[in-house]
């Protein structure tokens, strides 16, 4: 069978994309990693809401022979979190791993690859499956990393740490005091000198005690945790299902340990990357996006798009700056276009709403000037140019009218789709979904009947991402019952939004990473709803607006093609 050299080379170009993409993030968040010197780890304070859960669990440790809960290597287990609690199980002769909020990890990576610990304000990285050096419990047990084993192996090495820890008969020395020090002495105190020695780490200089790792290391550290992500998938799995107490129910635990958690999650998140790390997220997203476009259109064809989208998403990282959002950065997505981000601690809706619409109401007034200075050319008002200039000049305009048009469209992740499910499908989830189902239908519909792959493309993402919504969909309108049914204010936001999903009988089911999407989710509808009736009103006039400058400039640009 015959295929088209284009279409083997967007399938080609499609599967070096997605290799790249699976090891690109890792290696970068590898490289801009600054690993600190144990003197500079401070020791972190113990909230009530951690003592309160912390009391019970210290109280049962100390039966069992110890007198600190003893940090495991091992993460993702129920909740997002890195420290557990070895319990003893006397009616099956078995211990338990328990986890509880001590310390939250920063998720990369499908929450497995990486554990950060956050130790006020300071950050330690314990990086898992690169088989640089493991935890040294202060009951001197050296657990394994999981992405070196099969399951089974790492299952059974881990329950013969279990079963020396629990024969020890002397308590730990592990003291609430000390535990953190303890421990930053024994790893990062041998491990850091080790890696230096090694010539994988170099020392920044000022400030000492800095560090990070060589790029040639970070490559090959992060070809060690692809080949080491599926192992650890397994062993996550395996280790919920075998190692959890049967009658554990996170529902027990006080909501303001979840609200803390939240915070200190956030909080983490705000951690500035490094300029060579977002340099090399900038650049390198570039190649791709230029590599994917390569072979489908002309290079005067894929500059003129590049100039689009780099005003398009200026227009969108102006307003960020603007609006005081932090960690402001940008990246290149092959086949579909470009995305500005940044975070702000308690976004309104005004400020999305001016983040959104200084993307594409720019571009159009730019795409109408150059269409009305080709008008004036042809109704010689003004001199002609060079003919080639001419011609550029009308595929540009081109671009800009029909680029940031199509990102009107109310069709969610576009821009269009943004405002209209911020002003007004955010509490109305199924229509919602069925309106990215229309999105889905109209662009593979499109495509079929063009033969444009790009359409296809984009449909398919589309229907992909629908399909996960509408999984969603069930407890998102469950939880969203029970949130409307609660008073909303901002400073109880957090709890509010953690307490409807308690409400809704979702949270034994849901991981940490889930519920803390859907606290962010509900937080965004609580503070919109206060903004009223009338202000989404105006917003959605406002869209009303930009679409009807896009439909006249699409009259106008076929009124200037027939003169």
């Amino acid at each position: 069978m015959f295929i088209p050299a284009t279409v083997r080379w967007f399938f080609l170009a499609a599967f070096f994309i997605y290799a790249a993409a699976m090891i690109l993030p890792t290696l970068i968040h590898i490289w801009s990693l600054r690993l600190r010197a144990p003197a500079l780890i401070r020791q972190p304070t113990l909230s009530p809401a951690h003592q309160q859960i912390l009391a019970p669990t210290v109280r049962a440790l100390a039966e069992a022979g110890f007198g600190w809960p003893i940090p495991v290597q091992l993460n993702n287990i129920t909740i997002d979190y890195s420290f557990g609690y070895l319990l003893n199980r006397p009616e099956s002769g078995t211990a338990a791993l328990v986890t509880a909020p001590a310390i939250p990890t920063a998720d990369v990576t499908a929450n497995v690859s990486f554990i950060s610990l956050f130790a006020d304000g300071s950050v330690l990285h314990t990086i898992q499956g690169l088989g640089i050096g493991a935890v040294a419990t202060p009951a001197d047990v050296h657990t394994e990393f999981v992405a070196t084993r099969s399951p089974a192996a790492t299952w059974a090495a881990h329950e013969a740490n279990l079963e020396r820890l629990l024969s020890r008969t002397a308590p730990s020395t592990c003291q609430p005091d000390n535990c953190l020090e303890a421990i930053n002495e024994r790893y990062y105190g041998r491990l850091l000198p080790n890696l230096v020695a090694q010539g994988a780490l170099v020392a920044e200089g000022e400030p000492a005690g800095y560090y990070h790792f060589q790029w040639r290391e970070a490559l090959r550290q992060s070809w060690r945790i692809l080949r080491g992500r599926r192992r650890l998938r397994q062993t996550v799995r395996l280790v919920r299902e075998e190692a959890l107490p049967t009658n554990f129910d996170f529902d027990d635990l006080p909501i303001a340990l979840e609200v803390e958690a939240y915070e200190l999650n956030q909080s983490g998140r705000k951690r500035r990357a490094s300029l060579w790390g977002r340099l090399a997220l900038i650049f390198g997203s570039l190649a791709l996006f230029y590599l994917s476009f390569s072979q489908l259109f002309h290079v005067r064809q894929i500059l003129f798009l590049l100039l689009v989208l780099v005003i398009h998403e200026g227009g969108h990282l102006l307003g960020l700056k603007l609006r005081g959002y932090q960690n402001l950065s940008l990246i290149f997505v092959p086949f579909l276009g470009a995305l500005a981000a940044g975070q702000k601690e308690r976004e309104t809706l005004f400020d999305r709403m001016l983040v959104i619409f200084m993307g594409p109401v720019p571009g159009l007034f730019i795409g109408l000037a150059l269409l009305g200075y080709i008008f004036m050319v042809t109704r010689e008002w003004l001199p002609d140019p060079p003919l080639r200039w001419l011609d550029n000049l009308w595929t540009l305009s081109n671009y800009f009218l029909i680029l940031n048009g199509f990102n009107l469209l109310p069709f969610f992740p576009l821009d269009g789709g943004q405002i209209v499910r911020r002003t007004l499908l955010a509490r109305a989830p199924l229509l919602d979904g069925l309106l990215r189902g229309g999105a889905v239908l109209t662009f593979v519909g499109l495509g079929l009947a063009s033969g444009d792959t790009l359409l296809l493309f984009f449909g398919g993402l589309l229907g992909l991402a629908t399909w996960g919504f509408f999984r969603q969909l069930g407890p998102q309108r469950r939880i969203w019952a029970a949130f409307r049914a609660l008073p909303f204010n901002e400073s109880e936001g957090v709890a509010t939004a953690f307490q409807a999903i308690r409400a809704a009988g979702l949270g034994p089911r849901l991981s940490f990473t889930q519920k803390r999407g859907y606290v962010s989710q509900l937080l965004e509808i609580g503070r919109d709803s206060a903004e009223g009736l009338l202000i989404r009103a105006v917003y959605l006039a406002a869209y009303g607006a930009a679409v009807a400058l896009v439909i006249l400039s699409l009259l106008f640009t076929a009124f200037v093609s027939r003169g």
